[in-house]
Protein backbone atom coordinates (compact mmCIF):
# COMPACT_ATOMS: atom_id res chain seq x y z
CA UNK A 1 0.00 0.00 0.00
CA UNK A 2 1.25 3.49 -0.73
CA UNK A 3 2.48 5.58 2.17
CA UNK A 4 0.93 8.73 3.56
CA UNK A 5 3.16 10.91 1.37
CA UNK A 6 1.08 9.81 -1.58
CA UNK A 7 -2.15 11.22 -0.20
CA UNK A 8 -3.90 12.97 -3.04
CA UNK A 9 -5.90 16.16 -3.03
CA UNK A 10 -8.49 16.14 -5.75
CA UNK A 11 -11.93 17.55 -6.25
CA UNK A 12 -14.74 15.16 -5.38
CA UNK A 13 -15.87 13.11 -8.38
CA UNK A 14 -13.60 15.12 -10.68
CA UNK A 15 -12.32 13.66 -13.95
CA UNK A 16 -14.70 10.67 -13.87
CA UNK A 17 -13.18 9.23 -10.71
CA UNK A 18 -9.55 9.71 -11.70
CA UNK A 19 -7.14 10.56 -8.90
CA UNK A 20 -3.70 9.97 -10.35
CA UNK A 21 -4.39 10.79 -13.96
CA UNK A 22 -5.32 14.42 -13.49
CA UNK A 23 -2.75 16.70 -15.04
CA UNK A 24 0.22 17.26 -12.77
CA UNK A 25 -0.31 14.10 -10.71
CA UNK A 26 1.13 11.62 -13.21
CA UNK A 27 4.77 10.82 -12.53
CA UNK A 28 6.73 10.83 -15.82
CA UNK A 29 8.22 7.39 -16.52
CA UNK A 30 10.99 7.21 -19.08
CA UNK A 31 10.10 5.15 -22.13
CA UNK A 32 6.74 4.20 -20.62
CA UNK A 33 4.69 5.62 -23.47
CA UNK A 34 4.94 5.84 -27.23
CA UNK A 35 3.48 8.52 -29.49
CA UNK A 36 0.05 7.13 -30.31
CA UNK A 37 -2.82 9.60 -30.57
CA UNK A 38 -5.93 9.75 -28.41
CA UNK A 39 -7.98 8.91 -31.51
CA UNK A 40 -6.02 5.69 -32.08
CA UNK A 41 -6.54 4.66 -28.47
CA UNK A 42 -10.26 5.43 -28.76
CA UNK A 43 -10.60 3.32 -31.92
CA UNK A 44 -8.72 0.43 -30.30
CA UNK A 45 -11.01 0.42 -27.28
CA UNK A 46 -14.19 0.61 -29.38
CA UNK A 47 -12.96 -2.27 -31.55
CA UNK A 48 -12.25 -4.33 -28.43
CA UNK A 49 -15.66 -3.75 -26.87
CA UNK A 50 -18.04 -3.70 -29.83
CA UNK A 51 -17.63 -7.31 -30.88
CA UNK A 52 -20.06 -10.03 -31.81
CA UNK A 53 -21.70 -9.64 -28.39
CA UNK A 54 -23.42 -6.57 -29.78
CA UNK A 55 -25.65 -8.90 -31.77
CA UNK A 56 -26.73 -10.65 -28.56
CA UNK A 57 -27.97 -7.54 -26.78
CA UNK A 58 -31.52 -8.02 -28.04
CA UNK A 59 -31.64 -11.54 -26.63
CA UNK A 60 -30.30 -10.26 -23.31
CA UNK A 61 -33.09 -7.68 -23.16
CA UNK A 62 -35.57 -10.43 -23.93
CA UNK A 63 -34.23 -12.48 -21.01
CA UNK A 64 -34.10 -9.64 -18.50
CA UNK A 65 -36.84 -7.28 -19.66
CA UNK A 66 -36.65 -3.52 -20.05
CA UNK A 67 -34.77 -3.18 -16.77
CA UNK A 68 -31.84 -4.59 -18.72
CA UNK A 69 -31.50 -1.26 -20.51
CA UNK A 70 -31.02 0.49 -17.16
CA UNK A 71 -28.56 -2.20 -16.09
CA UNK A 72 -26.68 -1.66 -19.34
CA UNK A 73 -26.22 2.03 -18.56
CA UNK A 74 -25.11 1.28 -15.01
CA UNK A 75 -22.66 -1.31 -16.33
CA UNK A 76 -21.18 1.25 -18.71
CA UNK A 77 -20.61 3.73 -15.87
CA UNK A 78 -19.10 1.05 -13.62
CA UNK A 79 -16.84 -0.14 -16.42
CA UNK A 80 -15.56 3.37 -17.12
CA UNK A 81 -14.84 4.02 -13.46
CA UNK A 82 -13.13 0.66 -12.92
CA UNK A 83 -10.92 1.04 -15.97
CA UNK A 84 -9.77 4.46 -14.82
CA UNK A 85 -8.87 2.93 -11.46
CA UNK A 86 -7.10 0.10 -13.29
CA UNK A 87 -4.75 2.51 -15.06
CA UNK A 88 -4.15 4.40 -11.81
CA UNK A 89 -2.85 1.17 -10.31
CA UNK A 90 -0.10 1.08 -12.92
CA UNK A 91 1.38 4.18 -11.27
CA UNK A 92 0.71 3.34 -7.65
CA UNK A 93 4.29 3.78 -6.40
CA UNK A 94 4.60 7.09 -8.30
CA UNK A 95 8.06 6.08 -9.52
CA UNK A 96 7.65 3.40 -12.16
CA UNK A 97 4.83 2.35 -14.46
CA UNK A 98 3.67 -1.26 -14.18
CA UNK A 99 2.87 -2.97 -17.45
CA UNK A 100 -0.09 -5.31 -16.95
CA UNK A 101 -2.99 -6.42 -14.78
CA UNK A 102 -1.08 -9.47 -13.61
CA UNK A 103 1.81 -7.29 -12.43
CA UNK A 104 -0.32 -4.95 -10.35
CA UNK A 105 -2.27 -7.90 -8.94
CA UNK A 106 1.00 -9.52 -7.86
CA UNK A 107 2.20 -6.27 -6.31
CA UNK A 108 -1.05 -5.99 -4.40
CA UNK A 109 -1.51 -9.54 -3.17
CA UNK A 110 1.58 -11.60 -3.98
CA UNK A 111 1.19 -15.32 -4.60
CA UNK A 112 -2.14 -16.63 -3.37
CA UNK A 113 -2.21 -20.42 -3.02
CA UNK A 114 -4.35 -22.58 -5.28
CA UNK A 115 -6.07 -24.15 -2.27
CA UNK A 116 -7.34 -20.77 -1.12
CA UNK A 117 -8.87 -20.09 -4.54
CA UNK A 118 -10.59 -23.48 -4.52
CA UNK A 119 -12.29 -22.53 -1.27
CA UNK A 120 -13.19 -19.08 -2.56
CA UNK A 121 -14.79 -20.32 -5.79
CA UNK A 122 -16.51 -23.15 -3.96
CA UNK A 123 -18.27 -20.56 -1.80
CA UNK A 124 -19.02 -18.42 -4.84
CA UNK A 125 -20.70 -21.33 -6.61
CA UNK A 126 -22.71 -22.11 -3.46
CA UNK A 127 -24.45 -18.71 -3.46
CA UNK A 128 -26.55 -18.95 -6.66
CA UNK A 129 -27.16 -22.66 -6.10
CA UNK A 130 -28.98 -21.90 -2.84
CA UNK A 131 -30.60 -18.54 -3.59
CA UNK A 132 -31.78 -18.79 -7.21
CA UNK A 133 -34.44 -21.19 -8.43
CA UNK A 134 -33.35 -20.71 -12.04
CA UNK A 135 -30.82 -18.47 -13.78
CA UNK A 136 -33.48 -16.65 -15.77
CA UNK A 137 -34.39 -14.46 -12.81
CA UNK A 138 -31.03 -12.73 -13.00
CA UNK A 139 -29.95 -13.15 -16.60
CA UNK A 140 -29.90 -9.38 -16.98
CA UNK A 141 -26.82 -9.25 -14.74
CA UNK A 142 -24.72 -10.73 -17.53
CA UNK A 143 -23.98 -7.42 -19.29
CA UNK A 144 -20.29 -6.76 -19.67
CA UNK A 145 -17.81 -4.35 -21.20
CA UNK A 146 -14.85 -6.73 -21.27
CA UNK A 147 -11.51 -5.78 -22.73
CA UNK A 148 -9.61 -4.20 -19.88
CA UNK A 149 -6.86 -6.83 -19.91
CA UNK A 150 -5.60 -4.96 -22.99
CA UNK A 151 -6.12 -1.44 -21.64
CA UNK A 152 -2.68 -1.11 -19.97
CA UNK A 153 -1.11 -1.69 -23.37
CA UNK A 154 -3.49 0.74 -25.06
CA UNK A 155 -2.71 3.41 -22.47
CA UNK A 156 1.02 2.73 -22.86
CA UNK A 157 0.71 3.56 -26.56
CA UNK A 158 -0.73 7.02 -25.83
CA UNK A 159 1.44 10.09 -26.12
CA UNK A 160 -0.78 11.84 -23.56
CA UNK A 161 -1.83 9.24 -20.93
CA UNK A 162 -3.55 12.00 -18.94
CA UNK A 163 -6.30 11.80 -21.56
CA UNK A 164 -7.11 8.17 -20.68
CA UNK A 165 -10.23 8.98 -18.58
CA UNK A 166 -11.72 10.91 -21.51
CA UNK A 167 -10.75 8.24 -24.03
CA UNK A 168 -12.24 5.33 -22.07
CA UNK A 169 -15.37 7.36 -21.22
CA UNK A 170 -16.02 8.31 -24.83
CA UNK A 171 -15.29 4.79 -26.11
CA UNK A 172 -17.63 3.19 -23.59
CA UNK A 173 -20.33 5.74 -24.38
CA UNK A 174 -19.96 5.00 -28.11
CA UNK A 175 -20.33 1.25 -27.58
CA UNK A 176 -23.33 1.78 -25.30
CA UNK A 177 -25.05 3.81 -28.03
CA UNK A 178 -24.32 0.97 -30.46
CA UNK A 179 -25.93 -1.47 -28.01
CA UNK A 180 -29.01 0.74 -27.79
CA UNK A 181 -29.30 1.24 -31.55
CA UNK A 182 -29.20 -2.52 -32.14
CA UNK A 183 -30.88 -3.90 -29.04
CA UNK A 184 -33.90 -1.65 -28.48
CA UNK A 185 -35.31 -1.45 -32.05
CA UNK A 186 -34.72 -5.17 -32.53
CA UNK A 187 -36.53 -6.05 -29.32
CA UNK A 188 -39.42 -3.75 -30.20
CA UNK A 189 -39.65 -5.58 -33.54
CA UNK A 190 -39.22 -9.21 -32.53
CA UNK A 191 -40.06 -9.22 -28.80
CA UNK A 192 -40.03 -12.67 -27.23
CA UNK A 193 -39.08 -14.21 -30.56
CA UNK A 194 -35.67 -12.51 -30.50
CA UNK A 195 -32.72 -14.81 -31.15
CA UNK A 196 -29.00 -14.52 -30.60
CA UNK A 197 -27.34 -13.35 -32.77
CA UNK A 198 -30.15 -11.08 -33.89
CA UNK A 199 -29.59 -11.64 -37.62
CA UNK A 200 -31.09 -15.12 -37.14
CA UNK A 201 -34.44 -13.28 -37.04
CA UNK A 202 -33.88 -11.84 -40.49
CA UNK A 203 -34.88 -13.64 -43.70
CA UNK A 204 -31.99 -15.38 -45.41
CA UNK A 205 -30.58 -13.15 -48.12
CA UNK A 206 -27.98 -10.61 -49.10
CA UNK A 207 -28.35 -8.43 -45.97
CA UNK A 208 -27.78 -11.37 -43.61
CA UNK A 209 -24.77 -12.52 -45.61
CA UNK A 210 -23.24 -9.04 -45.44
CA UNK A 211 -23.93 -8.89 -41.68
CA UNK A 212 -22.19 -12.21 -41.10
CA UNK A 213 -19.21 -11.14 -43.21
CA UNK A 214 -18.87 -7.83 -41.36
CA UNK A 215 -19.07 -9.26 -37.84
CA UNK A 216 -16.69 -12.07 -38.77
CA UNK A 217 -14.23 -9.54 -40.17
CA UNK A 218 -14.52 -7.46 -37.01
CA UNK A 219 -13.80 -10.42 -34.74
CA UNK A 220 -10.81 -11.46 -36.85
CA UNK A 221 -9.42 -7.92 -36.89
CA UNK A 222 -9.90 -7.40 -33.14
CA UNK A 223 -8.43 -10.77 -32.16
CA UNK A 224 -4.77 -9.77 -32.78
CA UNK A 225 -5.14 -7.04 -30.13
CA UNK A 226 -6.00 -9.63 -27.48
CA UNK A 227 -3.36 -12.03 -28.79
CA UNK A 228 -0.69 -9.35 -28.62
CA UNK A 229 -1.57 -8.43 -25.03
CA UNK A 230 -1.40 -12.09 -23.99
CA UNK A 231 1.86 -12.65 -25.89
CA UNK A 232 3.52 -9.61 -24.32
CA UNK A 233 2.77 -10.86 -20.81
CA UNK A 234 3.94 -14.38 -21.63
CA UNK A 235 7.14 -13.10 -23.22
CA UNK A 236 7.90 -10.88 -20.24
CA UNK A 237 7.30 -13.81 -17.90
CA UNK A 238 9.69 -16.00 -19.93
CA UNK A 239 12.29 -13.25 -20.11
CA UNK A 240 12.01 -12.83 -23.87
CA UNK A 241 13.06 -9.20 -24.05
CA UNK A 242 15.60 -7.18 -26.01
CA UNK A 243 17.46 -6.44 -22.77
CA UNK A 244 17.90 -10.14 -22.01
CA UNK A 245 18.43 -11.61 -25.47
CA UNK A 246 19.37 -8.82 -27.84
CA UNK A 247 17.33 -7.74 -30.85
CA UNK A 248 17.98 -10.75 -33.12
CA UNK A 249 17.38 -13.51 -30.56
CA UNK A 250 14.40 -11.66 -29.11
CA UNK A 251 12.83 -11.48 -32.57
CA UNK A 252 13.39 -15.19 -33.20
CA UNK A 253 11.92 -16.25 -29.87
CA UNK A 254 9.02 -13.83 -30.25
CA UNK A 255 8.14 -15.39 -33.60
CA UNK A 256 8.35 -18.89 -32.10
CA UNK A 257 6.18 -18.05 -29.09
CA UNK A 258 3.52 -16.28 -31.12
CA UNK A 259 3.43 -19.07 -33.68
CA UNK A 260 2.81 -21.59 -30.90
CA UNK A 261 0.05 -19.37 -29.48
CA UNK A 262 -1.67 -19.13 -32.87
CA UNK A 263 -1.46 -22.88 -33.53
CA UNK A 264 -2.80 -23.66 -30.05
CA UNK A 265 -5.70 -21.25 -30.52
CA UNK A 266 -6.66 -22.79 -33.87
CA UNK A 267 -6.41 -26.31 -32.46
CA UNK A 268 -8.70 -25.47 -29.51
CA UNK A 269 -11.27 -23.79 -31.77
CA UNK A 270 -11.44 -26.84 -34.03
CA UNK A 271 -11.13 -29.72 -31.58
CA UNK A 272 -12.42 -28.56 -28.20
CA UNK A 273 -15.85 -30.14 -27.52
CA UNK A 274 -18.72 -27.73 -26.86
CA UNK A 275 -16.47 -24.81 -27.77
CA UNK A 276 -19.16 -22.11 -27.54
CA UNK A 277 -20.29 -23.20 -24.07
CA UNK A 278 -16.70 -23.46 -22.93
CA UNK A 279 -15.97 -19.94 -24.18
CA UNK A 280 -19.11 -18.69 -22.43
CA UNK A 281 -17.78 -20.20 -19.20
CA UNK A 282 -14.39 -18.54 -19.60
CA UNK A 283 -16.06 -15.26 -20.50
CA UNK A 284 -18.35 -15.30 -17.49
CA UNK A 285 -15.54 -16.16 -15.09
CA UNK A 286 -12.95 -13.92 -16.70
CA UNK A 287 -15.03 -10.84 -17.44
CA UNK A 288 -16.94 -11.10 -14.21
CA UNK A 289 -13.74 -10.96 -12.16
CA UNK A 290 -11.45 -8.89 -14.40
CA UNK A 291 -13.86 -6.23 -15.58
CA UNK A 292 -14.87 -4.46 -12.36
CA UNK A 293 -14.06 -6.62 -9.36
CA UNK A 294 -10.32 -7.06 -9.83
CA UNK A 295 -9.38 -3.42 -10.62
CA UNK A 296 -11.33 -2.12 -7.63
CA UNK A 297 -9.97 -4.69 -5.17
CA UNK A 298 -6.40 -4.14 -6.34
CA UNK A 299 -6.83 -0.35 -6.15
CA UNK A 300 -8.09 -0.64 -2.57
CA UNK A 301 -5.18 -2.88 -1.65
CA UNK A 302 -2.58 -0.56 -3.17
CA UNK A 303 -4.01 2.81 -2.15
CA UNK A 304 -6.23 2.05 0.82
CA UNK A 305 -9.86 2.72 1.73
CA UNK A 306 -9.01 6.16 3.13
CA UNK A 307 -7.87 7.38 -0.31
CA UNK A 308 -11.46 7.22 -1.56
CA UNK A 309 -13.13 10.59 -1.89
CA UNK A 310 -15.85 10.70 0.72
CA UNK A 311 -18.83 8.49 1.49
CA UNK A 312 -20.29 8.78 -2.02
CA UNK A 313 -17.30 7.14 -3.64
CA UNK A 314 -17.10 4.53 -0.88
CA UNK A 315 -20.77 3.64 -1.42
CA UNK A 316 -20.15 3.49 -5.20
CA UNK A 317 -17.19 1.14 -4.67
CA UNK A 318 -19.29 -1.21 -2.52
CA UNK A 319 -22.08 -1.18 -5.10
CA UNK A 320 -19.66 -2.07 -7.91
CA UNK A 321 -18.13 -4.94 -5.94
CA UNK A 322 -21.50 -6.46 -4.99
CA UNK A 323 -22.94 -6.02 -8.48
CA UNK A 324 -19.85 -7.49 -10.15
CA UNK A 325 -19.72 -10.40 -7.73
CA UNK A 326 -23.32 -11.34 -8.47
CA UNK A 327 -22.77 -11.00 -12.21
CA UNK A 328 -19.69 -13.23 -12.13
CA UNK A 329 -21.39 -15.87 -10.01
CA UNK A 330 -24.59 -16.00 -12.04
CA UNK A 331 -22.83 -15.93 -15.40
CA UNK A 332 -20.41 -18.67 -14.38
CA UNK A 333 -23.16 -20.89 -13.00
CA UNK A 334 -25.30 -20.40 -16.10
CA UNK A 335 -22.38 -21.33 -18.37
CA UNK A 336 -21.56 -24.39 -16.28
CA UNK A 337 -25.19 -25.46 -16.45
CA UNK A 338 -25.24 -25.16 -20.26
CA UNK A 339 -21.99 -27.09 -20.57
CA UNK A 340 -23.28 -29.84 -18.27
CA UNK A 341 -26.51 -30.17 -20.25
CA UNK A 342 -24.58 -30.51 -23.50
CA UNK A 343 -22.36 -33.22 -22.03
CA UNK A 344 -25.37 -35.14 -20.72
CA UNK A 345 -27.18 -34.90 -24.06
CA UNK A 346 -24.08 -36.25 -25.77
Amino acid sequence: MVDESNNLNYEEWSNYGATLLVEGDVIPVENAHTKGSNWTAYVNVVCLLAGSGTLGITYAIKQGGWISVIILMISAIMSTYSNIKLIECLYYDRKTRKTSMSEIAYNAFGNVGMENWVYIWGIIMFVPFILLKTMKEAAWLSFSYGGNVVYPHVEASMKNPQAWPKVISLATFTVTIMYFLIGIPSYLTYGQNSLSPIYFNLPIGFSVTISIIMITAHVLLALPIYQTAFAIELENYLGITVENLGKSRELIWRIIIRTIITISMIYCAINLPYFSDFMALLGAMGNGVLLNFMPIVVWLKLFGWNQLNGWKEKFWIIFILVFSFLGAVIGTWDALKALWLDINHQ
